[in-house]
């Protein structure tokens, strides 16, 4: 095992490492920050990405409400329009029937 000792470095402060190893820890020091700092900006895009896929969701699902409502009336126009038809029909045969009596 290495002997730990106290030393200086070129600037005259007091390192319990050895300065190779010291330098090492610096360099992972700085490696862990900016990979942190990485995630945070990840972070951020993803909460922007989230916010405008519910932005999205909630656009689509409108849109779907707005086209069964146009699909009901469409619906419900030609039911009354069948229903229109029929009585016209009807109409129709009760004067045929009353020019013929």
């Amino acid at each position: 095992s290495d002997d730990l000792g106290v030393t200086f470095d070129e600037f005259s402060k007091i390192r319990i490492l050895p300065s190779d190893q010291f330098e090492a820890s610096d360099n992972l020091k700085e490696e862990c920050k900016d990979f942190t700092q990485k995630i945070e900006d990840f972070n951020s895009i993803v909460q922007i990405f989230l916010e405008m896929m519910r932005a999205k969701a909630e656009q689509i699902e409108m849109e779907k409400l707005k086209a069964i409502g146009l699909r009901n009336r469409v619906e419900s126009e030609l039911d009354n329009r069948k229903s229109k038809r029929l009585q016209l029909q009807l109409l129709i045969k009760e004067r045929h029937a009353e020019l013929h009596r």
